[in-house]
């Protein structure tokens, strides 16, 4: 928050207040979010006239913030549109929606387990995932 660093009347004061600027568009938080190397993503939360934030804000952004990263990172992936996978990976990733290990996939599919397991590698590179639920709820 601004006013951690400088107050109202400071602010006012500024040669980049009296130019160009309202103490409305000063009262913001901000909530980093991770991004590729290289990139900074933020969301900025503003405040109008009135009340600057206050702690009890920032503990709330700060219980947020790993819901917001969390839905910021399956915006990404929905963004970033996977390759479509092939019928056979889709049949197998159907089995892992329903609850099947490995080994009974395995059998069901006529395969070695360990065909399952690359085949499930291969499914998570393509989501993007690193998990079965989240490759089954993606």
């Amino acid at each position: 928050m601004l006013s951690d660093f400088v107050s109202d009347r400071q602010l006012r004061a500024s040669p980049l207040y009296m130019e160009n600027c309202t103490a409305a568009m000063f009262r913001a938080l901000s909530v980093n979010l991770p991004d590729d190397p290289g990139h900074a993503s933020r969301l900025i939360l503003w405040r109008g006239p009135g009340r600057d934030f206050d702690e009890r804000d920032r503990l709330v952004l700060t219980l947020l913030r790993p819901h917001l990263i969390a839905a910021y990172r399956s915006a990404e992936r929905r963004r970033r549109a996977p390759a479509p996978l092939t019928p056979r990976q889709l049949e197998l990733l159907q089995y892992v929606a329903q609850g099947y290990t490995n080994t009974q996939i395995a059998r069901r599919m006529q395969l070695s387990e360990g065909t399952v397991r690359t085949h499930l590698n291969h499914i998570y590179e393509r989501l993007g995932v690193t998990s079965r639920t989240v490759a089954v709820t993606t």
